[in-house]
């Protein structure tokens, strides 16, 4: 590695590059529609991250401190750049979180590990889906990020450093580059082989990011030789290079890992670019652009803290844009003006052991200020009533499955049945590998002497397996299931548009074949209609027919094989969607609505059309061993629908698509009359 003294020089199309990648968090965030692959913005600061900072420690080559010496500099100058805007936000967004959230305590204390750096291994412990509700209605998910980036600088200054004073000969570096390179190489292969298997690992661990941050760092590396090597032969048209990488940002974000290696290697192509040829750059170089990627880590931080916030409080829909847009830039630009720039470089003068106590003492004392405001549930200045979570939790029970007689023989039977007939366990757990779904394990989860039901579907099947199983007892049958998360289970998912083949393990044909071997004369196979999510239906809201025609046939497919054994299909049909809101306030009414009007959005409106349809399907039947139930006519009233959110305090959602099981109670007796008239028809 070549001695390298001189001070990097300031390249302004870096921070407009900076502009982009937060811009486009941003915009993800916010709508993810706008931009689907808008998060992996984070993916471009990673390797801005390791381009800067090996410039920055490759700029003090010659230097005649020690290592250790070194070491704590570059320690000091970190902690000035990013722990006052950091304990800034952390404090000020556990007070909002504390007024508003009556469950503060995961928000608190995930903001006391973004403090120490560990808010990923905090995240990685407690979460199921980083996309799912608990990460959206968290203030501190995106810290993340932040802690990766810093446990990052805990090892690779320590070898860079250590590199350039101690190798010296030809032969030493190019053992050191190879060091890096099979690292980055590791790490990449680590990240592709886990991605679809255990998300959770790839997106919050630091081996399996390490490759991202490493290419910024062996660009840098690369560069300094740059007279020597093929940098100058690079294409001069860098703005060609911007395009591209805004670009990828529109895919879908079905395929991340080829999004993700292509942000990666575009954004390495454009630092080279930008490195070789600072001027080329017309596009980056606007003032616009270096000013927001100037404040860009104000500007991260304080994004989420704000959508999460009207999540909470007054919604996050296009009305309030232009509110969150304001509080957005309004925050950032103060943290960044009065913040970040003073005690970043007023605190330039003082010793690293000065800069270390009073980084450590105020971190401490911003974290005990958090956990006093978030330990208790409410806290002590939560707005709301005085309501607690268990209260919440409690209107949300099922009186039905309290009051039934057989459910407290039956309710560990279904749990194991719930355990064990998972295709898809390994999404919500980290730790479980995908299981092997061959004719054992359908047989194990199938098999039974007696007349059965089996209750067959995705999380929307598993949300009203409890119901179903005290409905086919009382009527006589053994009750089964089979069941997985975000798939169309049994239907054939490559003719479901957008559906999602990684979450789809199990093969839909082999699926039909065996429940067709398992099922007889007599037995009832109920299908939980999936939900009319972009995952499974090509929404279209000046066509809602078509946006579910598409498996029509599907459903056509699945009666026709059930009645060939003599067997009948219950059809239940999809509820409605409310917008995410965990109970109601008065400080949330316009999001958390006590009804929801089924005309005002496109998945509702499918919904009741889709409901309608399968209906009209059962009235043409000549035979009885097909019947329908809709939800939405049984729990809404009135043309257009409308549908209850909450009744006489109860809470008919258990979250934003799924019904609560006291939602599911309003049901139950169309479970148990459909089946009393299967039985009759015998």
């Amino acid at each position: 590695m070549t001695q390298h003294s001189q001070k990097p020089q300031y390249i302004a199309a870096i921070d407009g590059l900076r502009a982009i990648a937060v811009l486009a968090v941003i915009s993800n965030h916010l709508n993810s529609g706008w931009l689907p692959s808008g998060f992996l913005g984070v993916d471009i600061f990673f390797v801005i991250s390791g381009y800067v900072i090996t410039r920055s420690l490759r700029g003090e080559a010659n230097s005649e401190k020690t290592l250790l010496s070194r070491l704590l500099d570059f320690y000091s100058r970190r902690i000035r750049r990013l722990t006052p805007a950091l304990l800034l936000f952390v404090l000020v967004t556990s007070v909002v979180l504390s007024l508003f959230n009556p469950e503060p305590a995961h928000s608190g204390a995930t903001a006391i590990a973004s403090i120490f750096a560990v808010s990923n291994l905090y995240l990685f412990a407690t979460a199921t889906d980083y996309f799912g509700q608990a990460a959206e209605l968290n203030f501190f998910t995106h810290t993340w990020t932040l802690a990766l980036e810093e446990q990052f600088y805990l090892i690779y200054p320590l070898f860079l450093l250590a590199a350039t004073m101690f190798v010296r000969s030809e032969s030493q570096r190019a053992v050191t580059t190879l060091i890096l390179s099979c690292s980055i190489l590791a790490s990449l292969a680590l990240y592709l082989w886990i991605v679809e298997s255990r998300p959770l690992y790839a997106f919050y661990l630091l081996p399996f990011r390490f490759w991202e941050l490493g290419a910024g760092c062996m660009l840098a590396l690369l560069l300094e030789r740059r007279e020597t090597g093929v940098a100058q032969k690079l294409p001069s048209q860098s703005n060609l290079t911007v395009l591209a990488l805004v670009g990828v940002l529109f895919f879908s974000s079905q395929m991340i890992w080829l999004s993700t290696m292509l942000v990666v290697l575009l954004t390495c192509t454009l630092i080279a670019q930008l490195h070789v040829r600072p001027s080329f750059s017309t596009l980056l170089a606007y003032p616009i652009l270096v000013k927001i990627g100037l404040m860009s880590y104000s500007l991260y931080l304080w994004h989420w803290g704000v959508i999460v916030t009207a999540r909470w409080t007054f919604g996050d829909g296009a009305w309030s844009l232009f509110l969150q847009l304001s509080l957005i830039t309004s925050l950032a630009w103060f943290s960044y003006r009065f913040v970040e720039l003073p005690l970043r470089y007023k605190t330039s003068a003082y010793k690293s052991s000065v800069v270390f106590t009073m980084g450590l003492a105020a971190s401490l004392a911003v974290a005990g200020l958090i956990y006093a405001l978030t330990s208790r549930e409410p806290s002590g200045v939560y707005l709301g009533s005085e309501r607690t979570p268990a209260q919440i939790a409690e209107s949300m029970e099922s009186r039905i499955l309290e009051a039934a007689a057989d459910y407290s023989e039956i309710r560990e039977e279904i749990s194991e049945r719930r355990r064990s007939c998972n295709m898809t366990p390994h999404h919500l757990s980290k730790d479980n590998e995908p299981p092997v779904v061959d004719e054992d394990f359908i047989a194990k989860c199938l098999s039974s002497e007696g007349r059965k039901l089996v209750l067959i579907g995705d999380s929307f099947a598993n949300a009203i397996s409890d119901h179903m199983a005290i409905a086919a007892v009382k009527n006589g049958y053994d009750f089964r299931m089979l069941f997985g998360y975000g798939c169309p289970y049994p239907l054939r998912k490559e003719l479901i548009p957008n559906s999602n083949p990684q979450s789809c393990y199990a093969d839909s044909h082999f699926l039909l074949l065996n429940l067709h071997s398992h099922l007889k004369a007599g037995d009832v196979l109920v299908h939980r209609l999936y939900y009319q999510k972009d995952q499974y239906i090509m929404l279209d809201e000046d066509d809602v027919e078509r946006s579910y025609s598409a498996y029509a046939e599907e459903i056509t497919r699945l009666q026709l094989l059930v009645r060939s054994k003599g067997a009948s299909l219950l059809l239940v049909g999809t509820n409605h969607e409310i917008q995410q809101c965990s109970h109601r306030e008065w400080f949330n009414r316009r999001l958390c609505p006590l009804e929801i009007d089924m005309s005002q959005h496109v998945r509702n409106k499918v919904a009741v059309g889709m409901n309608r349809f399968f209906k009209s399907m059962e009235s043409a039947q000549s035979k009885s061993d097909f019947i329908v139930i809709d939800p939405i006519e049984i729990l809404c009233s009135g043309e257009p629908k409308v549908c209850p959110v909450i009744q006489s305090d109860i809470n008919l959602m258990r979250d934003r698509y799924h019904l609560s099981h006291a939602g599911v109670d309003f049901l139950y007796g169309d479970f148990e009359d459909a089946l009393m008239r299967l039985n009759s028809d015998e």
